[in-house]
């Protein structure tokens, strides 16, 4: 992709420059909109700084791929980095940080937070305590355990 660098641009030709059409971009549209500074472009991908993030919903708007969600991270959570719903040797072969399904996470959860569906994991918020039981039984690291302050 040599056009404008516009994630909305660059995802209407065949998903945007990457091999894993589930990811991010990386032109910063989300960057570009967002009033307070939360977010930032590293490594190719968007970050959100949870402490930052004022949850306007402007950048979850913006995202051609909607790859940006509102998660319930006002205390310690497990959160799922990937979306790629591909096969577990597909994804390897595209990204060494995907999710390839592989139940590990969904094993090892005491409270049953974790399922694994559509080749990917989810975390059901209402259940999830935070042990970090999932994201250490991760093989790819897709899973993170985000603790914040209460806002």
């Amino acid at each position: 992709y040599e056009g404008q660098r516009s994630c909305k641009m660059a995802n209407q030709l065949f998903g945007g420059p990457k091999d894993c059409v589930y990811g991010c971009i990386g032109y910063g549209d989300c960057v570009n909109v967002c009033e307070y500074g939360a977010i930032s472009i590293c490594d190719g991908v968007a970050r959100v700084d949870p402490l930052l993030c004022r949850a306007c919903k402007k950048c979850i708007n913006t995202c051609p791929k909607g790859l940006i969600e509102l998660l319930p991270l006002y205390e310690k959570k497990a959160a799922v980095t990937c979306k790629n719903h591909n096969k577990g040797a597909f994804t390897r072969k595209e990204c060494k940080v995907g999710c390839i399904g592989c139940m590990k996470c969904q094993k090892v959860c005491p409270v049953g937070a974790v399922t694994v569906e559509n080749n990917t994991a989810h975390v059901d918020y209402d259940k999830c305590v935070g042990c970090g039981k999932c994201a250490a039984g991760c093989p790819t690291g897709a899973i993170h355990i985000v603790t914040l302050g209460k806002s």
